[in-house]
């Protein structure tokens, strides 16, 4: 339980939110090597986050890509089926 003192809907859209980070900071950790990056100097630690940062979201970003040219590709080709 929480002692938050909100809504229920609100509790409950607080923590969702909540979950949505950990699993991505999750996915970070396993599929980009983002546990096992700290160096010595922080600033070097930072340029390394900064890098495993930018490879994650160029990774959504293609990953969007190919969803959404798979998705129209499978439009295309039911409207084509439809037209026989």
């Amino acid at each position: 339980m929480t002692d938050l003192g909100l809504s229920p809907e609100l509790v409950r859209s607080f923590y969702g939110q909540r979950a949505y980070a950990e699993n991505r900071v999750k996915e970070l950790e396993h599929n980009f090597g983002a546990d096992s990056f700290c160096m010595d100097d922080l600033h070097t630690t930072k340029a390394a986050l900064r890098t495993v940062m930018m490879s994650y979201n160029l990774m959504v970003l293609l990953r969007l890509m190919d969803m959404q040219t798979k998705k129209g590709r499978d439009l295309q080709q039911q409207g084509s089926n439809a037209l026989q």
